[in-house]
């Protein structure tokens, strides 16, 4: 072996990236499809692609790249006759003037959708035009011969499968095609040699292997092929679904049922896709079977997210309207699709069919609440959903973030963690949130020790929240040991709150300022007369930084920062300095309490777990408010202060800066 390093090239720093501006603000036609267009490539979180498009449509409706954009977003999301319309208009525009356009993806992508509505000869005629351009001869005469199969012509799909094949030599799916046209035309010696070729290219080509088999006829190669493809019932689905796009339902049929047998789980979807098989090739009572044992597989870990899972279920739906699974099935396929209406309507349907089955009440929840707006419907879905299966903790942990939202009191969400004790020892989130609420009801000794008591592990979501409670619980308990005088005690419990054992998961973020802790130690030494360590830690609690903000991710700097800032520099007697720091944070809060907030375009980790859509626009309310709070308890204004505190705590009961902040109040004499 050797190596040697390669020439050393010192580049530019690249531009750093920026976020697009809303649809409305964006110049050009261009720069709306191209954004639109990475969207889409990134699959964004929380932008959508079809914001883009369509603005640019606002201004030129008969845009050639934005409708075939929009019209394969709806292809993909399953629906076929919106598609359709975005193609009809790509093409409208860009045939006007020339006949045989140059770009023949719109007209191949119309051909898919056509395909899908089962308009089988328009498609044909769709793909045939798209092979003028050179870029869809591959693609566009596979699914010509597909079609020449399903209408009994094989000796056709032979010559188009051909055409598919000169311009792309190693397509697999082409190969397989072949190798079944020729066995097809009882052209078996070629059809071998072209599955062995195959198998040289790619020795996971399961299609050829499958072929393979059917044209020797040998368990050997059955076995061989079981082998490789591993029970994986989604690669069965794969190749079955190429058998019956070319109307080859019988073969279809026989490859998905090797699958089930082989497969470790019977996959409800599998058995959907058996049944459509079955009553495309005009089998009513086979067809009526498979449906049948398709209800009664387990739904677990099944989600349908083909578009062709969406044709099987609704095939399903048309010979047994009562069929309460495929009515579920199809909901999360809509609601993935982000057809939120429809996806409401199937769910209602399984509900409606079938009492008993929990998901789709939990669904439905979901959907009312995020997408209707209709928090007593949510509420009342999501505990049914609790209630038939009260063994299920992530249920439980996201009714009880929605009690959470919908603003439950503290002591009826603590009764309902303690009946569910069992529950709440299964997950992370659902430990923390009862040490919150015991930080929140004052009991501050009980959430220590829980806190000490349970070894976490990092959560996406959970970034900073244990050691803030491991804070906050240590920080209030020495408040309590200052009220009662035992001032070494609660100099101990501060100094604690800067270590974090191991069993909370986390350690500090880098560059965290310790304002709140080095303001309550300088407390504990000046009351307790030692003023050298009280001015030190006053000091350290000064040098906090001095910006505001709505405090939306767990590495944002919280206000709290800024007032104990503020206390500290009026605990060292700089008057001035300390109010101006109070007048910003009430001139912050009264300025921004009407801003209208959205994430961040860069935005990689939310503070919660994203179940339930919080209002932006009241969290920053609330926010603003309680900054509000903190600068007019600095300034002195205490009654102004309650009053900004009970605003919030009758928004938001669990806020527990607002809960600590109107105590403190009280507290005046340890800090004022």
């Amino acid at each position: 072996m050797s190596w040697a390093p390669e020439v050393s090239n010192i580049n530019d720093i690249p531009l750093p990236a920026i976020a697009p501006m809303e649809p409305e603000k964006v110049e050009s036609i261009e720069e709306l499809f191209l954004i639109g267009q990475h969207i889409e490539q990134y699959r964004h979180a929380t932008y959508n692609p079809l914001d883009y498009y369509n603005e640019a449509l606002r201004r030129t409706p008969g845009d050639i790249r934005c409708n075939n954009a929009i019209g394969l977003w709806f292809l993909r999301n399953g629906m076929f006759e919106k598609a359709e319309g975005h193609f009809m208009r790509a093409i409208q525009t860009m045939s006007k003037y020339n006949s045989n356009p140059i770009n023949g993806e719109p007209l191949f992508n119309l051909g898919l959708a056509l395909k899908y509505l089962g308009r089988n000869e328009e498609a044909y005629d769709k793909f045939y035009k798209s092979t003028w351009n050179s870029s869809f001869k591959n693609a566009g005469f596979y699914h010509i011969a597909q079609l020449d199969l399903m209408n009994g012509k094989p000796d056709r799909a032979l010559q188009h499968i051909e055409e598919s094949l000169n311009k792309n030599y190693s397509d697999h799916k082409a190969r397989h095609l072949k190798i079944i046209v020729l066995r097809k035309l009882n052209r078996y010696e070629e059809a071998l040699q072209i599955a062995r070729e195959s198998l040289e290219l790619d020795h996971f080509n399961f299609g050829a292997l499958y072929e393979y088999y059917l044209l020797t006829g040998k368990s050997k190669d059955l076995d061989n092929f079981s082998h490789l493809i591993r029970g994986n019932i989604h690669n069965y689905i794969e190749y079955s679904l190429d058998y019956a796009m070319a109307g080859l339902f019988g073969d279809a049929m026989e490859l998905m049922d090797h699958g089930i047998k082989n497969s470790e789980s019977n996959y409800p979807i599998a058995y959907y896709y058996m049944g459509w098989f079955a009553h495309l090739a005009g089998k009513k009572e086979t067809s009526e079977e498979w449906f049948k044992k398709a209800r009664q597989q387990k739904p677990d870990y099944c989600f349908p997210h083909k578009i062709e899972s969406a044709i099987a279920l609704e095939v399903a739906i048309c010979l047994d309207p009562s069929d309460a699974r495929a009515y579920y099935y199809l909901g999360n396929l809509w609601y993935n699709a982000r057809q939120y209406d429809k996806a409401t309507k199937y769910w209602e349907k399984a509900i409606q069919y079938d009492q008993k089955f929990p998901t789709p009440f939990r669904n439905l929840a979901l959907s009312y609440f995020n997408k209707s707006r209709n928090k007593e419907k949510a509420l009342i879905t999501m505990e049914k959903a609790f209630q038939l299966d009260k063994s299920d903790s992530r249920v439980f942990m996201e009714l009880c973030q929605l009690y959470k939202l919908v603003n439950k009191d503290l002591i009826f969400r603590l009764k309902f963690f303690e009946n569910h004790a069992e529950l709440v020892e299964e997950r992370d989130d659902l430990y923390l949130e009862l040490v919150m609420l015991q930080n929140n009801l004052g009991n501050h000794q009980i959430a220590f020790d829980l806190l000490k008591r349970r070894k976490f592990k990092p959560w996406e979501g959970g970034e900073g929240k244990v050691i803030n409670q491991y804070i906050t619980s240590l920080i209030e308990l020495s408040k309590e040991c200052m009220l009662d005088g035992d001032y070494p005690k609660a100099i101990a419990l501060l100094h604690q709150s800067r270590v974090f054992p191991v069993n909370l998961g986390e350690d500090r973020l880098f560059d965290t300022r310790d304002s709140e802790i080095d303001f309550w130690l300088g407390t504990a030494y000046r009351i307790a007369g030692n003023e050298k360590n009280a001015s030190v830690h006053f000091i350290k609690a000064s040098k906090g930084l001095g910006e505001l903000g709505i405090t939306m991710f767990y590495d944002d700097q919280p206000p709290e920062d800024l007032f104990y800032k503020g206390l500290a520099l009026k605990a060292l007697d700089n008057h001035d300095k300390s109010e101006e720091i109070f007048q910003n944070l009430i001139s912050y809060g009264k300025k921004h309490i009407n801003d209208h907030i959205k994430i961040d375009y860069f935005a990689i980790s939310l503070p919660d777990l994203s179940i339930w859509d919080k209002d932006l626009d009241l969290h920053n309310h609330i926010h603003c408010r309680y900054i509000t709070g903190l600068g007019l308890t600095g300034s002195g204004l205490i009654q102004d202060a309650e009053n900004e505190y009970d605003i919030v705590l009758n928004l938001d009961k669990n806020h527990q800066g607002a809960i600590i902040h109107r105590i403190m109040i009280q507290q005046k004499s340890l800090f004022i």
